[in-house]
């Protein structure tokens, strides 16, 4: 006969290994789904979409995904609390487990909710808010944004929602077809982009665009920045799991996708690209000495790039009489003679290497302290160039940078940047508590730039108008403030560094990581918009999910 303690205790068993309910079962699998195919329609989707060709291509992407991520969302949420509600049924339902789960928030999670928080007080606090405090007749309040870019409360609302389903709500089998459309939705857009710079328009995308304006539009994806941040936030996810991915046919579509990516990117006429492609390069470069085949790759991978480039060189010589040439630096990369010098050079160093380590078995691991030497060298390059800008402004010049128009810094600089950073960091230093902390409301740059220095503004651009800082983390700062800034910042640092520190558990942590690095230092020169950043919180929420399903196995 059993005794209290011993009933007591299997009672405790029978609680503990209780199963979930079937409807509970249900309803997670229905969350497994619906966040595979909301990844699927973003990935795949949104950057094919379009209506009216390049006339609405912004606002018509936009509403795309406002509407189909609201449904997403709404969808999420109601699955998630009848999953509660289902295992709150059952025996096995502890409430402190709920309160556990909080507590078990990872440091990406917390900045993600503090961001969405800061975006919430600083639409409230707005001196724009239609909602709160009355209405205001504004052309872009702060629950919206700017028409045509719609960064408002809505979307930063979105993008937090967005990770935390994503990393909560991917599950591992589904996982595949995500990448899938990840990768075949940014190859058929770069494919359409190659052509378009060749003067092929398959589908009538220029019929009625003035002949100047060729350049500044491209594949489904319209103006040449959208499509440089777009590129930039998906192919380093490419590049890093061509080193890390170890099964053969996988390794050879990277190599298809890469090349492709490569001629895509030198040819679409965005400087910023290459800043961004550099951090991703870099990021790749900082672990690639871990192993030989790691390091072999790597090396493998810098070829592909420059050979996509000269590929670009080649066909824009072949084609010369319908190429569409891009800037300076673009034509440099693709068509010149040290590039291709370099590429030579480069191809036999890397047969050498391939020749020493099977002769003599090098082990690139014991020579980790070239990596050391080379990072701390790009890192004088990088301060060395930013000094030059710096000091251009008093008109000093460096030597071998001075003379170049790239490290000349004034109001024309970057295509009028100079102008915008120099009229964003004076209204900056008029601002007071809680404009300080809070900025002016989310996506709200104009409505105050305009409001204050219309004069300025009008001189500088006529009819046409600034929307944005055009550096986000500027546009952040103006914005949303320093709490908004830093939690912002907070979002993606801690997401790199969680995905570095782990990266031994999945090849994808480096993929996210180098993905991060690349938005941004190319969004140091651009902005949020909806094809791009979506992307990069979804890629965060999958990384994120890796590691969390990973933590759950072990």
């Amino acid at each position: 006969m059993k005794t209290m303690t011993e009933r007591r205790i299997l009672s405790d068993e029978t609680i503990q290994n209780d199963p979930e309910p079937q409807a509970a079962v249900v309803v997670r699998s229905l969350l497994y789904v619906t966040s595979a195919l909301y990844c699927i329609l973003l990935f795949l989707g949104l950057p094919l979409v379009f209506h009216d060709k390049y006339f609405d291509i912004g606002k018509f992407k936009y509403d795309c995904f406002f509407c189909v991520t609201a449904v997403f969302l709404i969808v999420c949420l109601f699955l998630s609390l009848l999953l509660l509600f289902l295992k709150a049924g059952g025996r096995a339902f502890d409430p402190t487990k709920v309160i556990d789960s909080f507590k078990s928030f990872d440091i990406v999670d917390r900045a993600v909710l503090i961001y969405a928080a800061v975006c919430i007080i600083s639409y409230f606090l707005s001196p724009y808010n239609t909602w709160a405090f009355g209405y205001q007749n504004v052309i872009n309040p702060p629950l919206t944004g700017y028409p045509g870019w719609s960064m408002g409360l809505y979307s930063q609302l979105m993008f937090a929602g967005i990770y935390f389903v994503i990393s909560r709500w991917t599950k591992q089998s589904y996982r595949r077809y995500i990448m899938g459309a990840m990768y075949f939705g940014s190859l058929a857009a770069c494919l359409l982009a190659i052509l378009n710079r060749f003067s092929v328009d398959p589908f009538g995308f220029y019929v009625g665009v003035d002949e100047r304006y060729h350049l500044l539009f491209l594949s489904t994806l319209g103006q040449a920045t959208w499509y440089s941040s777009y590129l930039c936030t998906i192919l380093p996810v490419a590049m890093a799991m061509f080193i890390y991915e170890k099964r053969t046919r996988y390794r050879s579509f990277y190599v298809v996708y890469i090349l492709v990516g490569a001629v895509s990117l030198v040819t679409q006429n965005s400087d910023s690209a290459y800043v961004a492609l550099a951090a991703a390069i870099l990021t790749l470069f900082a672990f690639a000495l871990d192993r030989n085949n790691y390091f072999t790759r790597f090396f493998q991978l810098i070829l592909l790039l420059l050979l996509g480039f000269r590929l670009a060189g080649l066909l824009q010589l072949i084609f010369s009489d319908r190429a569409v040439l891009p800037g300076s630096i673009s034509l440099f990369l693709s068509q010149s003679r040290p590039m291709l010098i370099l590429t030579v050079a480069l191809l036999l160093i890397y047969l050498l290497f391939s020749l020493l380590q099977v002769r003599h078995d090098i082990v690139m691991s014991r020579i980790r302290s070239v990596r050391t030497i080379l990072l701390i060298f790009a890192g004088i390059g990088i301060l060395y160039g930013i000094s030059a800008l710096v000091l251009s402004t008093r008109g000093l010049r460096l030597p071998f940078l001075g003379d170049q128009e790239y490290f000349i810094f004034n109001d024309e600089w970057g295509n009028g940047r100079g102008f915008t950073w120099r009229i964003t960091a004076e209204m900056l230093r008029d601002f007071r508590l809680p404009r300080l902390l809070f900025g002016v409301g989310p996506d709200c740059y104009s409505e105050y730039a305009y409001e204050f220095h219309t004069q300025e503004m009008l001189l500088k651009w006529g009819n046409r108008v600034l929307a944005n800082a055009h550096n986000e983390w500027l546009n952040t700062l103006f914005t949303l403030g320093i709490a908004g800034f830093l939690s912002y910042a907070a979002i993606f640092f801690s997401a790199f560094a969680t995905f570095i520190r782990r990266k031994n558990i999945s090849a994808f942590s480096l993929a996210a990581a180098a993905a991060i690095a690349s938005y941004v230092c190319h969004n140091f020169f651009c902005y949020q918009q909806v094809l791009c950043t979506p992307f990069i919180f979804a890629i965060i929420g999958i990384s994120a999910s890796v590691l969390r399903s990973r933590k759950n196995i072990s």
